[in-house]
């Protein structure tokens, strides 16, 4: 969980969120977990949500479940 709040972490999730959409208010970081950290952002077109997953846990898991959608495909 240490890489969730290192500065040089925080700094660069802001940087990004910055380059990508117009933000409006502060930054949020709204969940912090040791598989990943999710950040809510106000912006002119309302609030939008950065989530930043661990490189071994979620992407794994999220192909395991994409192929189970599709095999569930009529």
């Amino acid at each position: 969980m240490q890489v969730w709040t290192d500065p040089g972490f925080l700094q660069e999730v802001h940087r990004w969120i910055g380059e990508h959409t117009k933000v409006t208010g502060p930054i949020e970081q709204t969940h912090v977990q040791i598989w990943s950290t999710v950040f809510r952002a106000p912006t002119t077109d309302g609030t939008v949500w950065f989530k930043a997953p661990d490189d071994v846990s979620e992407g794994p898991l999220t192909q395991m479940l994409a192929a189970e959608r599709w095999l569930d495909l009529p």
